[in-house]
């Protein structure tokens, strides 16, 4: 179920927010009213979108991710919540807690990682460092032992040298990740990293 589209952020290889605009979320009333629907004929729901984890952020907005998922949870009756990929600096105490405590909510981590070089990572504009990345992942390790945790990561991001991607590499190795989607950069016209 789709409740979020479109991002802020300008990572330099993405050309996302000119496509899709600014980020804009579905009004917490009316997914509660399409979970409520989806329950009949399904057990799961996967909240998706481009930037999940912002979803509540817009000006005018005094609820956050977790406030839906705890609207979600005391509204209607699906048995399991699962959320799609959040960015790591989304992965708050307060969502990872809920996750954590909450059975109905599935113990799936999916943060995109893109880089384990902090070199890179700033190259690609992205938000976070390694050690922030790693701060969030291990705190979901901890509290949800048995979590899946599973990472997007790029390779062939322009000026990656063989010492910068061997950074990366050693960082993935050390994460507790259960998978990964690796993919190699390809150019969109019109980014930074074209």
């Amino acid at each position: 179920l789709k409740i979020q589209d479109g991002c802020h952020n300008r990572c330099s290889f993405c050309i996302i927010p000119f496509v899709r605009g600014k980020s804009r979320y579905v009004n917490a009333d009316q997914v509660v009213a399409q979970v409520r629907s989806l329950t009949a004929k399904h057990r799961e729901v996967v909240l998706s979108g481009i930037n999940l984890g912002r979803w509540g952020r817009e000006s005018g907005s005094q609820m956050r991710l977790p406030d839906l998922l705890r609207r979600l949870l005391a509204e209607t009756e699906i048995e399991r919540l699962r959320l799609s990929s959040v960015e790591p600096m989304d992965f708050s105490d307060d969502l990872l807690g809920l996750m954590a405590e909450t059975p109905r909510i599935s113990k799936h981590v999916h943060a995109p990682l893109q880089s384990g070089s902090d070199a890179i990572l700033r190259r690609m504009h992205r938000k976070y460092r390694p050690r922030h990345y790693a701060d969030r992942v291990n705190k979901a390790r901890t509290l949800m032992p048995d979590a899946a945790v599973g990472a997007d990561v790029m390779v062939g991001f322009p000026g990656e040298t063989e010492e910068l991607f061997e950074e990366s590499r050693q960082f993935i190795q050390a994460m507790p990740f259960t998978y990964l989607h690796v993919f190699t950069y390809s150019e969109r016209p019109g980014t930074p990293a074209a």
